[in-house]
């Protein structure tokens, strides 16, 4: 038997299901708390460690995919982009207003590569996630097939 297309509803019409926001919104504060951190140490670091940072801010808004993806019962793709995009907007709202308070200007190409990069990740996440979660599930299964 094949597995469902990734953001397959699950109701007997195809309908879509609603979104899980609980996961949406565990996902977006798992990824804030890597990807802030490494992202502000990311604007002061030297040339040598700044590789490794955004690596750390990749890595923040795919671990936020990751635990939407897992927490999802279906559409976690769907969960990992909503929990990846959300992440997005707190990080660049508190990156706005530092910019403002400091007279940056605000770069709009790397504010779109941003939003870009968390989707992604967060959907590459996910998916990632919604594996774990299946394996997790077909082993208890198996397991309570045992006598």
């Amino acid at each position: 038997m094949s597995d469902p297309a990734p953001d397959a509803g699950t109701t007997p019409d195809d309908a879509p299901t609603a979104l899980d926001l609980g996961s949406i919104g565990l996902g977006a504060l798992v990824a804030l708390a890597v990807v802030i951190p490494c992202g502000y140490a990311l604007r002061g670091a030297d040339t040598g460690s700044s590789g490794l940072l955004f690596l750390g801010v990749v890595i923040g808004f795919g671990l936020g995919g990751v635990v939407a993806g897992r927490h999802s019962r279906d559409r976690y793709l769907t969960h990992g982009a909503a929990s990846g995009l959300a992440a997005v907007v707190v990080y660049l709202a508190i990156g706005l207003v530092a910019h403002a308070a400091t007279g940056r200007a605000v770069r709009p190409v790397a504010v779109a590569f941003t939003g870009l990069l968390g989707i992604c990740c967060g959907m590459l996440g996910a998916s990632v996630g919604d594996r774990i979660r299946r394996r997790r599930e077909a082993d208890a299964g198996a397991a309570g097939d045992e006598p």
